[in-house]
């Protein structure tokens, strides 16, 4: 993951598990890799007028987590896909199935703000 530092002050305090960033020892806990859609989007984590952690806007930036887009590639399909394009009868085709590219965490940008 990329970590990028907004101002030169005091940073929330943060740890990653995996897929999983845990902000303040537990106070707010999600789990990046469920964000992830078709397209990039960034997350904002906020405190509110209470002081508590937020996901979305709030009083004050603490951070933003940037998460890349799904990628997918595609492989040569086998089993019933293949056959599908056999039963059709088109010579020289390859059947091709789109999958998935692994989450990866690495590609995951998070801004921390001055709090």
């Amino acid at each position: 993951m990329e970590i990028v530092n907004q101002g030169g002050g005091s940073k929330i305090a943060y740890e990653v598990q995996g897929s999983v960033l845990i902000f303040n020892e537990g106070e707010l806990t999600l789990d990046v890799k469920k964000h992830q859609r078709d397209f990039a989007r960034t997350l904002d984590i906020c405190r509110d007028k209470f002081g508590g952690l937020t996901m979305g806007l709030g009083e004050n930036y603490v951070a933003q987590i940037e998460i890349p887009a799904k990628e997918y590639e595609y492989v040569e399909a086998e089993g019933i896909a293949a056959l599908a394009v056999a039963n059709n009868e088109q010579e020289n085709e390859t059947a091709m199935l789109k999958q998935k590219v692994a989450f990866d965490m690495t590609k995951v940008k998070l801004v921390l703000w001055d709090i």
